[in-house]
């Protein structure tokens, strides 16, 4: 393997338990996604889950189901499943405001046709190829994504009027 990951395994992943240190963005909002304020600063994250999307698209799709363990991953630091879903959820929500904002401020969205391939054991040889469909689990991390980015070139903006270049998404 080569790479940052051959020479730092994990170091810059997060891994559920241990903490890791982050320039992180923190917003203190509303319940229906209004940002009061904004901080960016030197954080540690310690994750309790390594959730896949599949994993929060079901949360999203059956909000009260008692997830067993055998239905996830470990959840670390004191979590339980019921956490999760009720957090997700509530991000969902909010990532759905987001989005309507967004939308009515004329963005637009370019829906692409990812594929997916199905490989051998060994991984180097295609078995089959299939179509990936953007579930809501997907764009809950992408909205959150964009409004971290928006909140720094905000930010940078503010900070470097002269030298700062924003595109509007």
């Amino acid at each position: 393997s080569s790479g940052i990951n051959a020479e730092y395994g994990d170091l810059c992943s997060l891994v559920p338990g241990v903490d890791r240190f982050s320039f992180s963005v923190v917003w203190e909002m509303t319940g229906d996604g209004k940002v009061l304020s904004t901080k960016f600063g030197k954080s540690l994250i310690s994750s309790c889950a390594k959730l896949h999307y599949a994993h929060a698209q079901d949360m999203i799709e059956a909000p009260d189901r008692e997830f067993g363990k055998e239905d996830l991953p470990e959840i670390y630091n004191g979590f339980t499943a019921r956490d999760l879903a009720w957090r997700i959820n509530v991000l969902h929500r909010i990532a759905q405001v987001f989005r309507a904002g967004r939308k009515e401020k004329g963005s637009i969205s370019i829906q692409q046709c990812k594929l997916s391939f199905a490989l051998n054991e060994t991984r180097d040889m295609p078995l089959g190829l299939g179509s990936y469909k953007s579930k809501e689990s997907n764009k809950l991390i992408e909205e959150f994504m964009l409004k971290a980015n928006e909140s720094v070139a905000t930010k940078l903006y503010e900070c470097y009027p002269g030298n700062a270049i924003l595109r509007r998404h």
